[in-house]
């Protein structure tokens, strides 16, 4: 751990290669802070950048779920982040070894959760990296979190951009399709809904509902692959949670929660009936869930004939056989919507194709990502 001017280092919480976490004292006046250091020498423009940003963000916003930052300080090549010391506990140690928390701790914690993303979102912040390492019990309290490292967050308006499938950002086994880079969906707010949806899902069951070997497994699990539900993993799971966390885990963006908002109302509605009689009778979900502005579907209607033509194409050329389709139209008329549709639509079913040694790696290599090639 490096000095840094006007603290006192206390303990190191965390270390890295990159990254040092630790907690310490402002020397001025004693308050305690958590400080993150970059830890290279010769830091790049890039780390520095994500540091300054990441800074900046945490600076203007004031939601409860977020801590305050105080300064970034200047260490020599390196920067730190000094910022609010919540004594939290990253939930992720908090799961490690556990096979899921109970019903009633799971619906605090995801719950506080659903509120963090509420406050963030209405604040016009994605996050882009939800999971257990980056969320804190603040205290150790199940029901009072914080979440943590900005560096990747955007400003919504920032974020409809086309995302890189060269450049994955975000932690693999959380990434929501769209943020593969491999899908033409933009990267809203519903990306976060998706990360929290297997953050739910391991919360609830002590596992992730994918586990792969490799990046490439990992995009193929999140673009094809459909998890086991709740209630089938662990009986003791009321449905109704395990419906939700299916449906923030849902592959389109607009079979999702819509917000964090509408989910928020539907865990609040299954806690009360748990604390009530110790169950949750099966609800409509969604009933809350009403997106602030307009949101263009990103789905394919009344394209049910074409869809079954290019599921049978994929079907052939996965056997082997030489297969070519082309799609043509004019520009806009939703060539690149039928496309994706493919991977989208629950007609495709094919148990061979959640393999990934049945898959092609060019079908996800980004040198075969081209956007040009659209309008072919």
């Amino acid at each position: 751990m490096i000095g840094i001017p006007g603290y006192q280092i206390v303990e190191v919480i965390h270390e890295s290669v990159d990254v040092s976490i630790a907690r310490g004292l402002r020397e001025q006046d004693s308050l305690p802070v958590i400080l993150k250091v970059l830890l290279r020498e010769y830091p790049t423009p890039l780390e520095l950048a994500r540091y300054r940003h990441e800074f900046s963000l945490l600076r203007a916003l004031q939601v409860p779920c977020v801590n305050e930052a105080y300064e970034l300080v200047e260490c020599g090549n390196t920067v730190a982040i000094a910022m609010e010391d919540c004594r939290g506990v990253p939930l992720n140690s908090v799961l490690a070894g556990q096979g899921g928390l109970s019903v009633a701790d799971t619906l605090d914690v995801a719950i506080a959760i659903a509120s963090g993303l509420a406050d963030l979102h209405a604040a016009n912040i994605i996050h882009k990296d939800i999971n257990p390492a980056n969320i804190l019990l603040a205290h150790g309290k199940l029901d009072d979190i914080r979440i943590i490292d900005f560096g990747i967050a955007e400003r919504g308006e920032a974020a409809l951009t086309e995302v890189r499938a060269d450049r994955l950002e975000g932690t693999l086994a959380y990434l929501s399709p769209e943020q593969t880079g491999r899908i033409a969906s933009p990267l809203d707010r519903r990306t976060d809904l998706y990360a929290f949806g297997i953050t739910l899902y391991e919360i609830a069951s002590g596992q992730l509902p994918f586990r792969e070997a490799d990046d490439l497994a990992w995009v193929h699990a999140h673009l094809a692959k459909r998890a086991v539900l709740l209630p089938e993993l662990d009986p003791a799971i009321p449905a109704p949670l395990g419906a939700i966390a299916a449906k923030l885990m849902a592959k389109s963006v607009d079979d999702r929660y819509q917000t964090a908002a509408g989910v928020l109302a539907d865990l609040e509605t299954c806690r009360q009936q748990w604390r009530a009689s110790g169950a949750i009778a099966p609800f409509s979900l969604g009933r809350s869930d009403r997106p602030g502005q307009l949101v263009l579907p990103q789905q394919a209607f009344g394209r049910d004939r074409e869809l079954a033509v290019l599921h049978s194409a994929f079907a052939s050329a996965a056997k082997g056989r030489g297969t070519a389709v082309w799609i043509v139209g004019q520009a806009g008329i939703g060539k690149s919507t039928l496309v994706r549709s493919l991977l989208d639509n629950p007609k495709f079913d094919n148990p061979k194709f959640d393999n990934p040694k049945f898959d092609n790696p060019k079908f996800y290599n980004p040198k075969f990502d081209n956007p040009e090639d659209d309008a072919q």
